[in-house]
């Protein structure tokens, strides 16, 4: 189980091949395509966590494990196997939930301060994109990311209120 949770953390340090697709590429792809899968993706991309949802649900796994190999080992009863995984599943779920909200109250917090910049760019004859792009250079992380994002998009062609509504 450790091993296995060192392997998801360090990702980058084991690379394959490209003709080699190994079985958790195969799977987080997969996984990706679920509803559950993309909506995990999004929990943890706003809880600022560099993991991929398989690599999340890896962790997850290997940590329950360990937790009901501990259980069994000090208490010595296979009774205790299942509480691994609904702690595990419980804390994991809490502590991603936490970081999401955590990250909406820091970006509802500065929401404010970016929109009166924007305002003060437009006022001064800035274009709404432009001062997107500035806003999203010199503001901090949660507004950063979200602004970026809107930019980009409406550079590519996306309506101005279809990629604010994504923010």
């Amino acid at each position: 189980a450790l091993l296995l949770a060192a392997i998801v953390l360090h990702r980058r340090s084991f690379t394959a091949g490209p003709s080699q697709t190994t079985t958790a590429t195969r799977m987080g792809r997969r996984l990706g395509r679920t509803r559950y899968g993309q909506r995990l993706s999004v929990l943890l991309k706003t809880a600022g966590l560099s993991l991929r949802s398989d690599e999340w649900l890896a962790l997850v796994v290997a940590l329950s494990g360990l937790l009901s190999l501990l259980l069994v080992s000090r208490y010595e009863t296979v009774a205790l196997v299942p509480v691994g995984p609904v702690v595990v599943g419980l804390a994991s779920q809490w502590f991603l939930h936490h970081r999401v909200r955590k990250a909406r109250q820091r970006f509802e917090r500065e929401l404010s301060g970016a929109m009166m910049a924007v305002a003060s760019a437009m006022r001064a004859g800035t274009t709404f994109q432009r001062a997107l792009i500035a806003i999203a250079i010199s503001s901090p992380s949660p507004i950063r990311e979200e602004f970026r994002r809107a930019a980009s998009s409406i550079s590519m062609g996306t309506p101005i209120p279809q990629a604010l509504q994504a923010v």
